[in-house]
């Protein structure tokens, strides 16, 4: 490879390196012209090989010419010409590793166009596909080969894998094809509502928005901004983070500014819109949560049973569905016990119980005597005998 960039980089002029080479392999392998040169290798060469290699792109197979031709090329421009036996000694070695190959594929009954196409840079499975062996005889061949060999057959063809993908023009133009059709999916959705959402857009067409996210993310963040920006650089959720801190940070401030905008909302909620941020610090940081995300207030119940001649007056609900422990529920407990009397000091023992029988309850269990303590005295019936 180098000694092609080299030689382009050295002749400006194709009929100029040509000439140069020609002289400089007729010098190196002292022969008169470079048509002897086919007899004193042993392999037919063509009469212009030197004009076609160097006006050759790189291709996945080494061939003879090819080294002949850019081995001398590069010792011209070292100054430091190689001598005829090392270079030949060179050449027999490569040449004699895929002679061998070949030996080997023909004693397997592995056509010699299977090696080809895999000198090519195709894979076992195209090659496998165009029935032209069976995977199985083709797996147990390249395992039977020797390691350098197989070095040499993986890189042929990687090396023609690479230059098919470098000069093959198809992935630009799928690429541009994709591009068009995923935008002009997001635009046509938009047209028809202008309020569209990411989530909304993930579920109109899944691929196309996932195509965006990954390959046109500045677009797709111009075009369709997330309703809550992060201070974290979190573009949608299909971003990646250097680390677990970033990631923390991130969905922290995902999470904190949706309760900046409904300062009302309870846990079940935010897990609803930020599923993931969610999911995560739920996970990795529940003190955190409990902290900042707490349970949704318990709802009162209905008071339709008070009859009492002076208004009942509720306090702000304090209980939860759930807790971070016992002491907690104990302690909300109380307060909600203190705050309903201390509002409605005239109601009985057993209209408090009724109104705080949740936290009553637990009371009773976790601490009667402090609960014996702050209840209105047993008052009995006068009705009663």
């Amino acid at each position: 490879m180098d000694w092609v960039n080299a030689t382009n980089a050295e002749f400006v002029n194709a009929e100029i390196a040509v000439a140069s080479v020609e002289g400089h392999l007729i010098e190196l392998w002292d022969v008169s012209s470079i048509a002897e040169l086919s007899s004193v290798l042993g392999y037919t060469l063509p009469g212009d090989f030197v004009g076609q290699e160097l006006g050759l792109a790189m291709s996945s197979r080494i061939w003879l010419s090819r080294l002949l031709v850019f081995s001398a090329a590069c010792s011209l421009m070292n100054k430091n010409p190689t001598s005829g036996n090392a270079a030949s000694e060179e050449l027999s070695e490569v040449n004699g590793r895929f002679e061998l190959l070949a030996r080997l594929a023909a004693a397997s009954a592995i056509p010699q166009g299977v090696i080809d196409r895999l000198i090519a840079g195709d894979a076992v499975s195209a090659v496998v596909g165009a029935r032209m062996v069976t995977i199985g005889r083709l797996r147990r061949f390249l395992r039977s080969l020797p390691r350098e060999i197989s070095s040499l057959l993986q890189k042929t063809g990687k090396n023609g894998r690479q230059q098919r993908r470098a000069d093959s023009p198809l992935k630009e133009t799928k690429h541009d094809e994709l591009l068009a059709v995923s935008r002009q999916a997001l635009l046509d959705a938009k047209a028809v509502n202008a309020n569209l959402t990411r989530t909304e857009a993930a579920k109109l067409f899944p691929s196309r928005y996932r195509w965006l996210t990954r390959h046109d993310s500045e677009w797709l963040a111009a075009e369709l901004p997330s309703l809550l920006p992060s201070s974290g650089g979190v573009q949608g959720w299909f971003s990646y983070f250097d680390n677990e801190k970033e990631r923390r940070q991130a969905y922290q401030n995902v999470v904190l500014e949706f309760l900046r905008h409904k300062p009302g909302a309870g846990r079940s909620e935010v897990y609803k819109e930020q599923r993931r941020a969610m999911t995560w610090l739920l996970q990795n940081e529940r003190a955190w949560c409990d902290l900042h995300v707490p349970f949704q207030a318990k709802s009162q119940s209905r008071f339709e049973w008070y009859r009492g001649a002076e208004p009942l007056v509720l306090p702000e609900p304090v209980l939860k569905s759930r807790y971070r422990d016992d002491d907690e529920r104990t302690a909300l407990s109380k307060t909600a016990v203190l705050r309903m009397r201390a509002l409605n000091p005239h109601l009985l023992r057993s209209e408090l119980v009724r109104a705080c029988s949740s936290s009553i309850n637990w009371l009773r269990h976790r601490d009667p005597e402090w609960l014996e303590e702050h209840l209105p005295p047993t008052v009995r019936d006068p009705k009663r005998k």
